[in-house]
């Protein structure tokens, strides 16, 4: 007796296009769905608890971005040029804050106020330097694995350079449950350089470097308030 299977039964356990499509739209809203929730919960939780918050979501973003990694391919490019750039855009993004820091401060534009800036600093305020370092090297690379490495790689194969701005867009979404009007503004314009270094050099590294010395120049060396 035989117990090879017929071609029809073979044909039978092939996933069809249409199937494999709602699998992988599954996976991607599934891990959406991780990411915007840990966020919020990072967010929304006490300010105490806001380091350990942010521990867990940024670990979620990596780890999400991990599992979907099948779905946008090589991520990693090799040129010192694209880490350079990464390097300029950082310093670009940092003078473009220190620019909307002299306006929210003298000009209060929309409302906001040098007190939503201050309130961004508190949720750090009392963090030993060694575990700051820790929480905003993983906050660069959780960011940028999902939203650029997974989420603008997506979005890109059918939007183009558009993709940068939706991405941008959805990330300041997330962080209207900051309740802090600063956040989201400074969200759309950090997503929209990181948006555009990484639809330029294709190269994750060079976004997780910008994004980590931004953070560094931001809340560790040069603080802007």
């Amino acid at each position: 007796m035989s117990f090879q299977p017929t071609n029809e039964e073979l044909k039978a356990n092939v996933p069809s296009p249409d199937k494999s499509k709602r699998s992988r739209l599954a996976a991607q809203l599934s891990g959406f769905a991780i990411v915007a929730l840990t966020m919020v919960e990072m967010f929304t939780v006490p300010r105490q608890y806001f380091i350990f918050g942010s521990i867990v979501s940024t670990s979620a973003m990596g780890f999400v971005a991990y599992l979907l990694s099948y779905e946008t391919g090589e991520k990693f490019r090799r040129g010192w040029w694209r880490i350079l750039l990464g390097i300029g855009m950082a310093f670009v993004l940092y003078l473009i804050f220190l620019g909307g820091n002299y306006a929210v401060t003298n000009l209060k534009l929309f409302g906001v106020s040098g007190s939503n800036e201050t309130s961004i600093y508190n949720l750090f305020s009392g963090t030993p330097t060694p575990l700051l370092i820790f929480v905003l090297a993983l906050d660069a690379i959780g960011f940028e694995s999902y939203f650029r490495g997974n989420l603008q790689t997506i979005f890109a194969r059918k939007l183009g350079p558009a993709s940068i701005l939706v991405v941008a867009l959805i990330d300041a979404a997330i962080h209207l449950s900051t309740m802090n009007p600063l956040f989201p503004a400074t969200v759309i314009v950090a997503d929209s350089v990181w948006g555009l270094n990484y639809y330029v050099t294709r190269d994750l590294r060079s976004n997780i470097v910008s994004h980590f010395l931004w953070d560094l120049l931001v809340f560790v060396l040069l603080p802007i308030h």
